[in-house]
């Protein structure tokens, strides 16, 4: 562990406050600032972030560190339930109630772990919400729980359930064993998953130690032939299975390892009795989800609406690249290469996705979302908001499912299949659906503010996805322009609209911006249509909102660049002398010069774009093609000189020595080498 994650325990705390108080005759308060300082000193930083700094001695400190042992004593509990050999012992037991049952305790002492870690436990103290505690109420309880070794307990919860069992009496697992299997899966989602930056560092070392991938996997081979060929516990096992499946995500987000770990888990196992591999599993399932879907009644289909949505973040959990930790602090990539260096697994993820067929299932999903018409709540007396709540629940899947969609399109092969599949017509029908706010009323009630985050969310996924999908020079023109049958199909107006729209969202900002690059490039007809629906309009705005975001300055400067590039009349000799108007082929008297000017373009190229290291060279080139004096300075901090960075030719007198004369102090100079070595 290196020095910046070092820490103490509560109990090294507590002995050296006691110890200095009575060493150096302080006050409390002197006592608990003059310990807090001396472990700073040593390189134990943030204490106050997990650790409880109250005076051991004090009211507030009795009680606080009293919950601290609640919550240890809820540990050890669960632990006593755990063999030897890792396997759950409920000894149930026919003659008593369910809430005198071992399953009723192991439940609710699974909650209130739960609620420790949330930080929304009840603690009894009074004065702990007018800021009397300074510590983040959950990083203490996450903290213990990482140091105690507890997760290995939690795995063990997950065999309450035993495959081999079950399979071998031919039985169901009982009523008691689903809901605490459902119950611990809820439980470290929530444990593995940051819900703020604080908690970020404590939480990817506990993901770190979690290794029940292939546990996970076999639950979930287990329970969708459960699913498919029990129709009594459909419902029960489509439950199950998407607990199941966002554990996994939760596991897999944000760690590479876990990601390869999850992917190889089946490849040796002695439990694959379907012989078959993870990705081909996750594709099964999906397969039975959707053939469910059609034939099942709405009450069912909720249950697998939810189902079908965790699976889709999934397969774009497993196919993107997002664990950018240090490799000292377990972060890093998670296959080794031959060139010795690690390599990312997304790649390799991906193709064997669509090996096994995943993309006609992502299209019929993304098809089943977005025609869906029929919202029920299965409540007769259900007020009228609770529509809302079903609709919502569709747009989420929608927006899942082309998040998954553009997180498998990574090479020209996929983005031909997915467009001979359809996917042109799917995102034209999802960013009408993300845009669309008319119909939403205009109270804000909870199912509305959350239905227009899942339209916002389902925009976002979209705008990304064309952007991956404008790769492929072809398939941009028809984005772009349309077909020449149906010029109406282009989506481009659209994606303007969903800028414009959502002002404040960066990611629709960087992936608009990038839209617009991408269908620009090398394509004349395509920026000419962009300038013509107010494109630049909106590349100015977006990049002027985001001052301090370099990829939507980059992304901007990229698209300001490719669209002058390809309409300006760069060539001196031509009519327009360099004046910035379209060329041969243009149909109006659109300067495309002024029109970025009018707007600004300079000074937020100059001013805000140039500045980013990661965006000055695509600044330079825009400046360069809209017609401004500019030019890039190289500063050298050794000689704190400041040179051209682009030199041309004959601007600098070359050091070359047209005739060679050998001098006479070489042998003296060679000599006094040799000395030196």
């Amino acid at each position: 562990m290196t020095d910046q994650n070092r820490k103490i325990s509560q109990e090294t705390f507590d002995e050296t406050l006691l110890e200095n108080q009575e060493l150096f005759e302080l006050s409390s308060e002197d006592a608990i600032a003059e310990t807090i300082s001396q472990f700073n000193q040593q390189g134990i930083q943030n204490i106050e972030s997990y650790i409880i700094t109250t005076h051991p001695d004090s009211d507030i400190g009795k009680q606080e560190r009293q919950t601290r042992k609640d919550f240890e004593q809820h540990l050890n509990f669960l632990d006593s339930f755990i063999k030897e050999d890792g396997t759950v012992n409920l000894e149930v037991t026919g003659d008593e109630s369910f809430e005198n049952t071992n399953a009723s305790k192991v439940l609710n002492a699974l909650q209130s772990v739960s609620k420790y870690c949330e930080g929304t436990f009840e603690d009894g103290n009074k004065n702990s919400g007018k800021g009397a505690t300074k510590y983040d109420k959950a990083l203490p309880f996450l903290t213990l729980f990482h140091s105690s070794n507890s997760l290995y307990t939690f795995m063990s919860f997950l065999g309450v359930v035993s495959v081999a069992d079950v399979r071998q009496s031919c039985s169901s697992p009982t009523k008691e064993q689903i809901m605490i299997l459902n119950e611990i899966c809820k439980v470290l989602a929530s444990i593995l998953t940051p819900r703020k930056a604080s908690e970020r560092q404590i939480k990817y070392l506990i993901k770190d130690k979690f290794v029940a991938m292939e546990r996970l996997l076999v639950l979930i081979s287990f329970f969708v032939a459960e699913m498919k060929q029990n129709v009594s516990s459909r419902a029960t096992a489509s439950e199950t299975l998407r607990n199941l499946v966002r554990l996994a995500c939760a596991a897999c987000r944000n760690s590479e390892k876990n990601k390869v770990a999850f992917v190889r888990a089946l490849k040796n196992s002695t439990q694959n009795f379907e012989n078959t591999s993870t990705v081909a599993l996750l594709v099964q399932v999906l397969s039975v989800s959707i053939g469910l879907y059609k034939e099942d009644d709405l009450e069912g289909n909720a249950f697998l609406v939810s189902l079908m949505t965790e699976l889709m973040i999934l397969v774009a959990v497993l196919c993107r690249y997002d664990d950018f930790r240090p490799e000292g602090s377990g972060g890093g990539l998670g296959i080794d290469s031959s060139y010795g260096m690690n390599v990312s697994s997304s790649h390799d993820h991906v193709m064997e996705f669509h090996r096994h067929g995943v993309v006609p299932l992502l299209h019929e999903i993304s098809l089943l979302a977005l025609t869906t018409n029929k919202y029920s709540t299965n409540e007769p007396n259900s007020d009228a908001n609770a529509t809302f709540l079903t609709e919502e629940v569709m747009v989420s899947l929608a927006g899942a499912a082309l998040s998954a969609t553009r997180a498998i399109a990574v090479n020209d092969e996929i983005v031909q299949a997915l467009v001979a599949v359809g996917v042109l017509k799917v995102v034209n029908m999802a960013l009408e659906m993300g845009i669309a706010e008319s119909d939403v009323p205009d109270s804000e009630t909870e199912q509305t503010h959350s239905l227009k985050s899942y339209r916002q969310q389902l925009t976002v996924s979209a705008i990304g996805l064309i952007r991956n999908l404008c790769g492929n020079d072809e398939i941009k023109t028809t984005l772009c322009l349309g077909t020449p049958v149906d010029p109406s199909s282009s989506s481009l107006h659209m994606v303007l609209e969903g800028m414009r729209l959502y002002r404040d969202n960066s990611l629709i900002q960087e992936h608009g911006l990038g839209t617009l690059a991408a269908m620009a490039l090398r394509k004349p007809a395509n920026a000419l249509r962009i300038v013509q629906e107010n494109g630049p309009r909106e590349i100015i705005a977006a990049m002027g909102k985001f001052p301090n975001n370099v990829l939507v300055q980059r992304q901007g400067a990229l698209a300001v660049r490719n669209i002058v590039s390809r309409l300006v009349a760069n060539d001196a000799t031509d009519d327009n002398h360099g004046s910035g108007t379209l060329g041969a082929s243009n149909e109006t008297d659109i300067n495309v010069r002024d029109t970025f000017l009018d707007l600004g373009a300079e000074v937020v190229l100059r001013q805000i774009t140039g500045r980013h290291q990661g965006s000055v060279d695509e600044a330079y080139a825009a400046l360069r093609d809209l017609g401004c004096e500019v030019s890039m300075l190289k500063y050298d901090t050794e000689t704190n000189t400041v040179t051209r960075k682009t030199q041309m030719f004959g601007e600098v007198k070359s050091n070359f020595r047209a005739v060679y004369d050998e001098s006479d102090d070489v042998q003296n100079k060679i000599a006094n080498a040799a000395e030196i070595l």
